[in-house]
């Protein structure tokens, strides 16, 4: 027997042992579907892929509501220049508070973070903003004048601010960092002090040659970039320094010479 015989026989097997369906069971099962007819007018009335005017309306509110958030309301955000120092965070907020409800503030600080360059506060609404520059522009503060004004274009980010809750403690969280990173710089120092010379001389060659590298890849770009890096500090630490012999000219002083002049006075007898 061929193969196709076999598969036959075996498929017609198959075929007898599957159960038998009455026809009343069948009518049963069938399920009524009502096919409503399209409109010949509105092609599109029947398709999924229509958004309505609602749902359209409710998207701009809530972006603009997530600007609102992340930018305030227009007009809402002053810029502070020339700020006082120690007149930080918890102290605009407390200053401030007088004119209306603050949101966030901000202190742009310089590299060390022991000095202010200006400063951010954001209100709930603009015109508690207008007030607050209309009333405190150009107040003298600590001996220093404050230039105030309201921010209509580029505004920070609402993630920069420090938020409301931290405000009456922002100013002691940051002296205690400043405090903190101070001590740790202190700290490694120390260590680095205490290590042997030889992992000295191990880490200053590793940073060497890193600097080469980065150097090579300057040359590949063709960019002329000087900086003076750790081999240049090393280079000027081992060369012996040169002191200045500082010679003094003396000029001679003319000498005044002066002449004593003797008077006879004769007398007439």
């Amino acid at each position: 027997m061929k193969w196709d015989d076999e598969q036959k026989m075996v498929g017609k097997s198959k075929a007898s042992q599957k159960p038998i369906v009455k026809s009343n069971e069948i009518e049963s099962k069938k399920v009524s579907k009502t096919v409503e007819p399209k409109s010949l007018n509105d092609g599109f009335s029947n398709s999924h892929d229509v958004v309505p005017v609602g749902k359209k309306e409710k998207g701009e509110k809530q972006l603009n509501k997530s600007k609102e958030y992340v930018l305030g309301v227009k007009g809402s955000t002053i810029l502070i220049r020339e700020v006082p120092k120690g007149f930080y965070e918890t102290e605009i907020y407390k200053f401030f508070k007088q004119f209306g409800d603050i949101k966030c503030v901000r202190v742009d600080r310089t590299l060390s973070g022991k000095f202010a360059k200006c400063a951010f506060v954001r209100f709930f609404d603009a015109e508690v903003a207008k007030i607050a520059k209309e009333a405190m522009n150009g107040y003298i503060m600590f001996g220093k004048k404050l230039d105030i004004s309201i921010m209509d274009g580029w505004v920070p980010h609402q993630s920069s601010f420090c938020p409301r809750e931290l405000l009456l403690s922002a100013t002691n969280i940051h002296m205690d960092s400043l405090h903190n990173a101070s001590k740790r710089i202190k700290e490694e120092k120390d260590t680095y002090n205490q290590l042997p010379t030889e992992s000295i001389i191990k880490l200053l060659n590793e940073r060497i040659n890193r600097e080469i590298i980065l150097k090579e890849k300057l040359k590949e770009f063709e960019i002329d970039y000087k900086f003076t890096g750790y081999l240049d500090a090393v280079k000027s630490a081992l060369e012996p320094k040169q002191t200045e012999i500082k010679t003094t000219k003396t000029t001679p002083t003319p000498t005044t010479t002066t002449k004593t002049v003797t008077k006879k006075i004769v007398k007439s007898k």
